[in-house]
């Protein structure tokens, strides 16, 4: 312990002696708010250091919203690019079938 806690907690020992029974419940009522005030500072502190879960969707709904997103993620590769559910001769049929082009064939 430091020099000065030591200190302070000399004077604060004799000033003790010198209080009221009254008083001395009153310190120890703010010394114990205090403590507690700063028990919920550091759990505060904790829990923003590392999160913790606060949501108000249901377990429900947050396991709709990832199943959602696990169909959308099967239709991607590992390297991100889109992976189309059709062929590319399939596409080009649909498109041929939509539009209007010239005379000749597209080739890709």
């Amino acid at each position: 312990m430091p020099l000065n806690d030591k200190a302070i907690l000399e004077l604060f020992s004799s000033l003790w002696a010198g209080l009221s029974i009254s008083n001395k419940e009153a310190i120890v009522e703010k010394l114990t708010e205090l403590l507690n005030q700063e028990k919920m500072k550091r759990k505060k502190a904790l829990q923003d250091s590392f999160g913790s879960w606060t949501s108000e969707e249901s377990q429900e709904e947050i396991s709709t919203e990832n199943e959602g997103e696990k169909k959308a993620a099967a239709n991607e590769s590992p390297f991100g690019e889109y992976i189309p559910e059709k062929t590319a001769e399939e596409i080009i049929a649909d498109l041929k079938s939509a539009r209007k082009f010239r005379n000749r064939d597209i080739k890709f």
